[in-house]
């Protein structure tokens, strides 16, 4: 159970630490949040490139750039695409260097190392762009702020309640995913029916435009992808051989550990919102 505690402990910190970033310090086209998007994708890299590669390098932090970028094209209104730009190039610069280093092994590895590159670009860096682009949406009549708040609200419900109803009621029935064997039916069940429930508590609450459909539509594609994103780091990692992506966050492990399923959820939340505006 001291998982649990340290879980819902940093749950009890983190929530109105988010409210407080994204409601209550919007200045400068909320710099303050994005500032914090920019660190965890730091961090966030740098584990990512050890997983990777097995090594601590400072270029695998480039990726972190690609967030500034993102906030610089919506932010100050620039007209080219230059997260996506940015990604390109950076995927370029880092796979030419292999077209000499990959005569070591006659080439063997090649597709390998920069397949791992191409991974390293895009998760987390190019993931967290979407939390920068949600942030410059209005959609049922309210800010991008008010929405952002509103998908890592319910990540963290799924979360919390997930491993609850899993530690309560799936002990001896986990195995369903190899990638993340304690992972149970009933913590999947549990986080989903508990995160549609606080989706459409909170759009009642917070929002006038979003009905009961549409509140839960949002609920279970949360729940779907943060479960998702969840699984994902724990494939990663379980390649990798490593049990958690870092040290950071108490009862979370690394930062990839705690930004997993938010990064994940966050291009799927946004599609939602555009197709919904």
């Amino acid at each position: 159970m001291s998982n649990l505690v340290k879980r819902a402990l940093t749950t009890v910190i983190g929530v109105p630490a988010v409210v407080g970033l994204l409601i209550l310090l919007p200045q400068g086209n909320h710099l303050a949040f994005c500032l914090v998007v920019f660190l965890a994708s730091l961090i966030g890299s740098l584990e990512m490139g050890f997983l990777l590669f097995k090594n601590k390098r400072w270029h695998y932090a480039l990726g972190s750039l690609l967030p500034v970028l993102q906030f610089a094209e919506l932010f100050f209104e620039i007209e080219a695409s230059l997260a996506s730009i940015g990604a390109a190039l950076l995927l370029i610069a880092w796979c030419l260097p292999e077209i000499s280093h990959g005569k070591a092994d006659d080439f063997r590895s090649s597709l390998d190392v920069c397949s791992r590159k191409a991974l390293l670009v895009l998760y987390p860096g190019f993931l967290a762009t979407f939390l920068i682009r949600i942030l410059a949406l209005d959609a049922f009549g309210r800010s991008g702020g008010w929405l952002l708040l509103l998908m890592i609200l319910l990540v963290f419900a799924n979360d919390v309640f997930a491993y609850a109803a899993g530690m309560l009621f799936g002990r001896g029935h986990g195995g369903i995913v190899a990638a993340s064997p304690h992972k149970s039916l009933a913590g999947f069940i549990g986080g989903g029916i508990m995160c549609i429930a606080a989706s459409v508590a909170l759009c009642m609450l917070l929002f006038e435009g979003i009905a009961l459909l549409p509140g839960i539509v949002l609920g279970l594609a949360v729940s779907i992808t943060a479960n998702a994103g969840d699984l994902l780091e724990s494939l990663f990692k379980r390649s990798a051989g490593v049990k958690d992506s870092g040290n950071v966050i108490p009862g979370r492990g690394g930062m990839l550990d705690c930004i997993d399923s938010i990064i994940i959820t966050a291009p799927v939340f946004y599609l939602l919102l555009e197709l919904a505006a």
